[in-house]
């Protein structure tokens, strides 16, 4: 007999999630042999990829449906693969064949995000959680078929029942007013599941015309922190540590989002593993897409060039201690690799120079304590840089030339 990761909350006894290794698959399906397989495979707006199209040539069993969050969406809804209706959502299920009994294994081909976000969706729409699983992870299993196919389910038409349990939701206009009213890290917790750079306002948006940055009181905590190098998720213990390190106060509810509300369901898969209780976490599906659109007003940016520097091109730099050659700069649009010709210098993590492009002969020593909006990165331990300047050349940052050239 072997064992699968059951998760049941301590404090709830609510039985929150269940994983299957990809080297136990064999053994679950013969087990439990009427076990549909899901394939939820998704890709982000800039991956070139075609996730249907890699199902119909690679895929766990010849019983493998297929989950597209895309389609099994409310398209009606101008933001990306919103939640459907109930009634949409049993239509959609009815025609993959699937029925209320039915077991379920979820899966995606890349990390485990989309799978995630298919098993809250089932989770939401009242599908039994004792027969809800996710595969951590497909990349690990060698005995799949790739007999082709070009259908999305094998499996003949089924009539689903759906219910809605609201909890698990957050809507933009709830989210709204508990940051109109200053709730956020007061009562509630936020988590965002995006990178440090969206989150900081240092990077763009992969989604064009939307604004990087975050929600005022928000706590970054990346999906990937999540995963080991396998994209498997790591060991509970690890995950409860790093949730820690983040602040995460498990005695508030907590609302979790990401980019789209993809990643945000890995960030609460995260949670269910470490021991937090479902029912005190909700998911906010339109996530930062539907917030920087409705609300640009309330999108809050650690990092600000016109903040510090009233001109000319300036530089984020970051470089960790005892490494001076190990640099990650962005240029203007943040997605421009530069490698600068200066060294940083190691001996200081409190204060450091900063020369305005437009004015060089202002250059002072400033204490990043008095600068209100700094990179995320100076906060974690490592040294950055901001910098303006013209075209001049950089030899050295020991102090500023105040003769002509910045640094």
């Amino acid at each position: 007999m072997f064992s699968l990761n059951k998760l049941v909350s301590v404090k709830s006894g609510y039985r929150a999630l269940s994983t299957v290794s990809s080297e136990l698959v064999d053994q679950f399906l013969a087990s439990n042999p009427s076990t549909i397989a899901i394939d939820a495979t998704w890709f982000f707006p800039n991956d070139p990829r075609n996730a249907f199209k890699e199902h119909t040539q690679k895929r766990l069993n010849d019983k493998t449906v297929f989950f597209d969050i895309e389609d099994i969406s409310d398209k009606s809804n101008p933001f990306p693969h919103m939640l459907p209706s109930k009634s949409q959502f049993e239509q959609q299920i009815s025609k993959l064949g699937i029925t209320n009994d039915s077991t379920l294994l979820i899966y995606d081909t890349s990390d485990v995000y989309s799978a995630c976000r298919a098993s809250w969706m089932f989770e939401i729409f009242g599908h039994d959680l004792d027969k809800l699983y996710i595969l951590d992870n497909f990349a690990g299993y060698k005995n799949y078929t790739t007999k082709s196919t070009d259908s999305k389910s094998p499996l003949p038409e089924s009539i689903y029942k759906a219910t809605f349990d609201k909890s698990k939701l957050v809507s933009f206009e709830e989210l709204k007013q508990l940051v109109l009213e200053d709730k956020i890290g007061k009562s509630y917790t936020l988590l965002d599941a995006r990178s440090g750079p969206r989150f900081d306002g240092s990077a763009n948006e992969a989604r064009p015309g939307i604004s990087s940055g975050h929600i005022k009181n928000a706590i970054n905590v990346p999906f990937q922190d999540f995963l080991n190098a396998d994209k498997q998720f790591i060991a509970p213990e690890a995950i409860l540590n790093r949730l820690k390190q983040a602040g995460v106060d498990e005695s508030k509810p907590i609302i979790v989002m990401c980019g789209s509300g993809v990643t945000a369901c890995v960030v609460r898969c995260g949670l269910l593993l470490a021991g937090f209780d479902a029912k005190n976490i909700a998911v906010y599906d339109g996530s930062w897409t539907e917030w920087a659109t409705r609300a640009p007003e309330l999108v809050t940016k650690s990092f600000e060039s016109n903040s510090v520097l009233s001109g000319g091109r300036f530089f984020l730099g970051e470089t960790k201690l005892l490494k001076k050659s190990t640099f990650r700069f962005f240029g203007d649009s943040y997605n421009e690799p530069v490698i600068p010709k200066f060294l940083l210098p190691s001996s200081s993590l409190s204060s450091f120079w900063i020369c305005d492009g437009s004015s060089l002969k202002t250059s002072q020593l400033i204490s990043l304590s008095r600068i209100p909006k700094v990179p995320s990165f100076l906060r974690t331990g490592l040294l950055g840089l901001v910098a303006g300047f013209k075209d001049s050349g950089l030899s050295s940052l020991k102090r500023p030339d105040l003769n002509g050239s910045c640094f």
